[in-house]
């Protein structure tokens, strides 16, 4: 989290801190697009991938375009041999986001479902050619949103999903090959524990005003005086957890020198600490925030691994597989599966290489030829009653309802955001 601060400023940082900032702006960018008369765009996941990318040194030329090559994931850089899956074709991506999109705005399909399916048909189209997870995971908080489930929140899902990791790629395969139950589940899993540890760090993040005060009071044997610098900096670190001197300068106003001696007063009683050692844009921190957002990602973490969800998930998905006899699935299932023209590249590969690199059933190719109206996904989601859904998504809107209430008044937007923001991107930038 030091480091995320310090790379939001422009202080040298490493390369993970530096993706963070940008993830945090992606999702900042593209959750705060939509609304209830604001649909899902493309441009708009174009403008937040942009965003994302236009730092990399090695992506910034495909920076918010659509991908025009073949991809895949895992197996060889140069090659698709030994992947664990190869994505459509490029010149069906932007039908297929069509029809994704359309599938998103829809308001008839229980959120969490709604969300799982966005994340992992995202995922599995690959529109990109690096970032398609950061992405994938906004759209989850972005589908919420646009829902109206959570007004001025982001649930730090990715907390979840790093801590299961090896199960969530398995989800996602069980649900390129037909089955959407797993990632619903492992979706709504990850939404109510993180939502639930995200409600505990608001009660303490709400507390943290009053302990600052009497942290002062105890260093300095008075609180701080009304109108001084010192007390308009306490006031802003809830929406403003880390700062440089000069911005907070420019923020509260008054002379450098009562900024300075502020700042001087609030080390002392350990309610700042500084992120930099140099005399100009010396980066300072709230610490107990920031000590808070780094537990929070910890307490997601213990969580989700004890839950028996997960446990149960992999079970299943290993009963799933073991009806493929010997783990290979038959050439005639690979050729009725995969695209003419994916399947030139494996012509002189056994088939037994690719057990698990067929199309997504959702978006399955026959093959005799591709015709994507017969694979459109928005049509192909059973629409269910909130009663009728699982225990976990039920229990899951409630945490992130009970974390959405918690929040306190519409002016501390930006702390909660920025706050968010950052704790949903810790961990793994799983899938690209």
């Amino acid at each position: 989290m030091e480091d995320f601060a310090r790379a939001s400023h422009g202080t040298k940082a490493n390369a993970s801190a530096t993706m963070m900032v940008a993830s945090a702006n992606a999702l900042d960018r593209l959750i705060h697009s939509v609304g209830f008369d604001r649909p899902i765009t493309l441009d708009n996941v174009l403008a937040a991938h942009r965003i994302l990318m236009e730092s990399d040194p090695v992506e910034r030329h495909y920076a918010g375009r659509l991908r025009d090559m073949q991809n895949w994931i895992g197996g060889s850089d140069y090659s698709p041999l030994g992947a664990l899956y190869v994505p459509p074709p490029p010149e069906t991506v932007p039908g297929y986001l069509e029809d994704l999109l359309e599938f998103a705005n829809r308001d008839d399909v229980p959120v969490l479902v709604q969300a799982a399916v966005v994340h992992a048909q995202f995922e599995s189209i690959h529109p990109f050619t690096d970032g398609n997870g950061r992405i994938g995971r906004a759209l989850i908080n972005t589908v919420l949103r646009r829902r109206g489930t959570t007004a001025s929140v982001v649930i730090p899902i990715a907390s979840a999903l790093v801590a299961r990791r090896e199960t969530y790629f398995d989800v996602l395969t069980e649900y390129r090959q037909g089955d959407v139950g797993p990632i619903i589940r492992a979706i709504a899993q990850a939404a109510r524990s993180s939502a639930q540890e995200s409600t505990t760090s608001a009660r303490r993040l709400a507390e943290m005003p009053g302990q600052w005060s009497d942290a002062y009071a105890e260093t300095h044997g008075r609180s701080p005086r009304a109108g001084s610098a010192a007390r308009k900096i306490l006031e802003r670190l809830p929406r403003e957890p880390f700062f440089t001197t000069e911005d907070m300068e420019d923020t509260i106003g008054g002379a450098a020198s009562s900024v300075y001696r502020a700042i001087e007063l609030l080390v002392e009683a350990e309610i700042l600490r500084p992120l930099t050692q140099r005399k100009r844009k010396q980066v300072w921190c709230a610490g107990s925030i920031i000590d808070e957002l780094e537990d929070l990602g910890a307490r997601v973490a213990r969580s989700t691994v004890r839950e028996p969800v997960w446990s149960e998930l992999q079970r299943q998905i290993a009963i799933n597989w073991a009806k493929i006899a010997g783990g290979v699935i038959d050439p005639a299932v690979i050729r009725a599966v995969m695209p003419e023209s994916v399947q030139e590249l494996y012509k002189t590969v056994s088939a037994g290489l690719f057990a698990s690199m067929g199309m997504p059933t959702p978006i399955s190719l026959p093959s005799v030829g591709f015709d994507l109206e017969k694979n459109r996904r928005h049509i192909g989601v059973p629409i269910a009653p909130i009663a009728s859904l699982p225990a976990s998504v039920t229990e899951a809107l409630e945490a992130i309802r009970a974390a959405q209430s918690f929040v306190g008044s519409e002016e501390d937007e930006k702390s909660r955001k920025r706050i968010t923001d950052v704790s949903d991107d810790i961990g793994t930038d799983a899938e690209g």
